[in-house]
């Protein structure tokens, strides 16, 4: 897909988390403009097939690089919307994710 087509999910994505767990404990890292580090990284690809889009959407623990989180979807383009709702949904609401001890 198009490079605007993948920020445009990735935007999605990061405001339904900030709206989920609040805006101080979610960074968008190409919007704070600096290198940062973080407990945890979510991590995704889209891409297309045909007249699907296929999402890959994974969170890693930064501080032993173990993945907590990897859900891989394909949907129509109606469904895209409600497919990111659903991810933010499953990521913001799971204690195993947002535990750093």
């Amino acid at each position: 897909i198009e490079q605007n087509e993948a920020a445009d999910v990735t935007m999605k994505l990061y405001n339904r988390l900030s709206a989920l767990k609040g805006s101080d404990s979610i960074v968008y890292r190409k919007v704070a403009g600096k290198a940062m580090s973080a407990n945890r990284q979510l991590s995704g690809r889209i891409s297309r097939l045909g007249n699907k889009y296929i999402l890959m959407v994974s969170v890693i623990n930064g501080k032993t690089g173990n993945v907590i989180y990897n859900k891989t979807r394909s949907v129509a383009e109606a469904d895209l919307d409600k497919t990111i709702d659903t991810f933010a949904a499953e990521i913001g609401g799971s204690s195993e994710i947002w535990e750093t001890k």
